[in-house]
């Protein structure tokens, strides 16, 4: 159930979780399936110790805390909730070290949006875009959060395209970001406009376009409401994609189901109903002698196919070239 938690502490050292649907008005607020009633203690380490202890004993590999922002509600009295906050994360950071002696990577993930309701699907536009431009300021200082699914509704045909059976992810390297020519545009609302997400791999890149027009509006914005209904979810829009969209490539192979060929500045126009999407991967192209050209393309059935590419060593004068791939 997707809902907002609020936390109140009283003298007896208690957490009290009060569940609210939020914006899902499908959950009423007096369900509460999976909301947890914790006696803290006044020692975080013993009760971060044994509950993450529970875990690893269970065979897990690794635990994620969220809403951990949620410590401002409960500094009062207690110093503060920036010395309580550091005082549960000393807990957690021990905790987690303890029992995932060889899985205890720290990240620092923060939210960069609304809540994701993938049932809702005039929020789906709006979680893609509040989040790709978002990360533009959080993608340089944390990992920006895209939200997940709960456990028991996951799209394994998705999660096959993104993860390889050992677990291992094939990861860009950093946030993804709007291409340059969406930063001012709105890809919500103007009816004209598709959202671009680039970023960059060790040797190529990845853009992912959507059509986010027509499916959902921005906050408190009845004009937009309006604009909104009136655009069919049906309509296609065009846009151009090129390998200029993402930095530091030139000649390159242009891949979406086949395999296209541009120059730095070349256009591939691309049209999509709404709510849907299409990547490309694009990777630099090596030639040999006078006619062989190559392109290191990785693993083309998943969706961030060049992240297989993990290095390319050719010799001086390009007569042999090895690849190390990961997967």
């Amino acid at each position: 159930m997707d809902a907002d938690v609020k936390f109140a502490r009283d003298p007896a050292n208690e957490l009290h979780f009060c569940v609210e649907s939020g914006l899902d008005f499908n959950v009423e607020t007096s369900q509460s399936l999976e909301a947890v009633y914790i006696n803290s203690g006044d020692n975080p380490f013993e009760l971060l110790k044994d509950s993450i202890n529970y875990f690893s004993s269970c065979s897990v590999d690794g635990v994620k805390f969220v809403i951990q922002n949620l410590m401002e509600t409960l500094g009062s009295g207690v110093g503060g909730w920036v010395s309580l906050t550091r005082f549960y994360e000393e807990a957690l950071e021990q905790s987690i070290a303890r029992n995932f002696k060889y899985n205890n990577l720290e990240t620092a993930v923060a939210r960069a949006s609304e809540d994701f309701m993938p049932r809702e699907p005039t929020f789906q536009t709006l979680h893609i875009a509040s989040v790709a431009f978002n990360s533009l300021l959080l993608g340089e200082i944390v990992v920006p959060d895209w939200n997940i699914d709960k456990p028991g509704k996951q799209d394994f045909k998705i999660l096959r395209k993104l993860v390889f059976p050992d677990g291992s992810v094939l990861r860009s390297r950093y946030a993804g970001w709007p291409a340059r020519d969406c930063l001012f545009l709105d890809p919500v609302l103007d009816r004209k406009s598709m959202l671009k997400i680039w970023n960059l791999n060790k040797l190529s890149g990845v853009i992912g376009v959507f059509n986010c027009q027509g499916a959902g509006s921005w906050p408190h914005n009845e004009v937009a409401q309006d604009i909104c209904n009136a655009t069919s979810t049906s309509s296609s829009i065009a846009c151009h994609v090129s390998p200029h969209d993402v930095e530091f490539l030139e000649e390159v192979y242009y891949i979406s189901g086949s395999v296209t060929k541009l120059p730095r500045k070349g256009l591939l126009e691309v049209s999509l109903k709404t709510l849907t999407c299409e990547l490309y991967t694009i990777s630099p192209i090596k030639v040999f002698g006078n006619d062989l050209l190559f392109a290191p393309l990785g693993f083309l059935d998943m969706y961030n196919s060049g992240g297989a590419v993990e290095a390319l060593n050719c010799t001086k004068d390009l007569s042999s070239c090895t690849i190390k791939i990961k997967g």
